[in-house]
């Protein structure tokens, strides 16, 4: 199976059924000027990551939380819609769904819909 995504050196499991995407997105700043108008300055470009898996063992869950409820940057490396190979970037979560308690497995947690969205921590120019 496919490698998705690497986080923080934690191999996340593979999702499917339209959980996971990763894209180049344009980051735009719009200003008000004095007179009303309105001016788009393009900043570079970021990578966005999306991931979503419903029963996440405790000991990957344990690894990857403390940068994603910290918002600290960490590095990644994603598969994109547009290529291939992996791409690399440091990546800070700006989304996060708190995961639930499912059941026990074997003594360790299982957690239950996991969801979060990665951006890249610095912008890229275009």
């Amino acid at each position: 199976m496919m490698t998705q995504l690497i986080l923080n050196g934690t191999y996340m499991p593979y999702s499917s059924n339209g959980n996971y995407y990763c894209h180049e997105e344009p980051l735009y700043k719009q200003l008000t000027m004095i007179s009303g108008r309105v001016v788009t300055e393009m900043r570079g470009k970021v990578w966005t990551a999306h991931y979503e898996y419903d029963h996440l063992p405790d000991d990957i869950w344990r690894a990857i939380s403390p940068a994603l409820i910290a918002k600290t940057p960490v590095p990644c490396a994603m598969i994109s819609d547009t290529s291939d190979e992996m791409v690399t970037a440091t990546m800070i979560c700006t989304d996060m769904s708190y995961p639930k308690f499912a059941f026990d497995s074997g003594g360790k947690a299982m957690w239950h819909d996991i969801a979060f969205t990665l951006r890249e921590e610095r912008p890229r120019h275009a």
